[in-house]
Formats: structure tokens, C-alpha cells, sequence
């Protein structure tokens, strides 16, 4: 039977740094689609690697948001940070052989770099990829690991349990500047924009 991997994805914020929803802003002039919709495109294009999708949103999002082939899954609180976001979502995820935990705030990686992500992840390892050196998103986890991210509280992300399982971290270089790029304010969106205009 082939490994269940799948992706959660955290789209929960309240994007207050970006002045506005950043999820639902543009990043396409030509042809228009919003920042949360390609970042599920591209997880969805990964299939098989990736075979479910499950994006925790802000309570009463989804007539804000477009559809995708996600599933939603709405956050009970109008308070949230990104541990609990994570603890939250992984109660959804104990079937699931592994799990990548991604930014809805990501739409520049690459498909190819989530089936390179998704196809190393087993039940005891953590994989990791990196650009040019650098650590970026999404990381995934084997489900060994899923209690402790239901632990997670506050502002503690998923990099918290990097530091204690090192020796079970597996490091994948990829030539994919998007795994580095999150949008945080229009500036980062517009900066975004420029460098990755000329690709798909």
C-alpha cells in the first residue's frame, strides 16, 4: 500500500502586517489569481505525492476565500497563533504516513519541489529544504512526530521540534528560490512579483 502524505496547510492569520487580506490579494496581473489559490494549486498539482490537502482558515473565511481542492477546516477561535494552528490541524492528520506544514502565504514554490519534499518524508524522519544553504518551507514530518506537534502552543512553530530531532532531519537542496519567499506586506508581494515574473 502506498504511504498516505499530505499537506496542511495555515491559513488562519490575520495578515496584519499586509494592511488587508494577503491571502486573497492578486499576484498575477495577466491572468488574476490570489496568493492562497496558487499556493493550493501547486500542493494539488503534486499528486500522487501529495494525496490530501487540509488548510485551517480564520473562523468564517470561506465566503473570503476562493474555492480550491482543499479541504477547509475552520479555526474554532478568533485568537490563533501558528502553534495552535498546527496542533489544531494535526488532530486531522493521524492517518497520514507524513505531513508537510505549509505557509498559504507561499505561492512561489514549485510543484516539483513539493514532490521532492513529499516523496522523502517516512514515519520516523523530518525532511527539510533549503536554497542556496538557506532553511525555508514547507517542512514535513512522519507521523513519529505528530504528538509533539499537537503540543504546540502560541507563537511556537514547527522549527521548535527541528532543534530536538536533528539526528532525523534530512536536508534537501533544491534550485527553487520560492521555499524562502512568504508575503507578509504588499512590499514583499511586489518584490515577489519582479523576481519571479518570468516563471510559471
Amino acid at each position: 500500500m502506498t504511504a498516505v502524505v499530505g499537506a496542511l496547510v495555515l491559513a488562519a492569520g490575520y495578515s496584519r502586517r499586509f494592511e488587508g487580506q494577503k491571502l486573497t490579494a492578486t499576484i498575477n496581473k495577466k491572468n488574476p489569481i490570489t496568493v492562497y489559490e496558487e499556493t493550493i494549486n501547486q500542493l494539488a498539482n503534486a499528486y500522487p505525492e501529495i494525496s490530501h490537502i487540509i488548510a485551517i482558515i480564520q473562523k468564517g473565511a470561506p465566503s473570503k476565500l476562493p474555492l480550491t481542492k482543499a479541504t477547509t477546516i475552520e479555526y474554532p477561535s478568533d485568537q490563533i497563533g501558528i502553534g495552535e494552528s498546527i496542533a489544531f490541524g494535526s488532530q486531522y492528520i493521524s492517518s497520514w504516513e507524513g505531513c508537510l506544514i505549509c505557509l498559504a502565504d507561499m505561492p512561489f514554490i514549485r510543484t516539483e519541489t513539493y514532490k521532492a519534499i513529499a516523496s522523502r518524508v517516512t514515519a520516523t524522519n523530518i525532511v527539510i529544504p533549503k536554497f542556496n544553504g538557506i532553511v525555508g518551507n514547507p517542512i514535513a514530518f512522519g507521523k513519529d512526530h505528530f504528538q509533539v506537534l499537537n503540543e504546540l502552543k502560541g507563537d511556537e512553530g514547527a522549527r521548535k521540534v527541528l532543534k530536538n530531532h536533528q539526528n532525523l532531519t534530512l536536508e534537501v537542496e533544491t534550485n527553487d528560490p520560492g521555499v524562502l519567499y512568504d508575503i507578509d506586506t504588499p512590499n514583499d508581494l511586489l518584490n515577489a512579483e519582479r523576481r519571479f515574473a518570468g516563471l510559471e
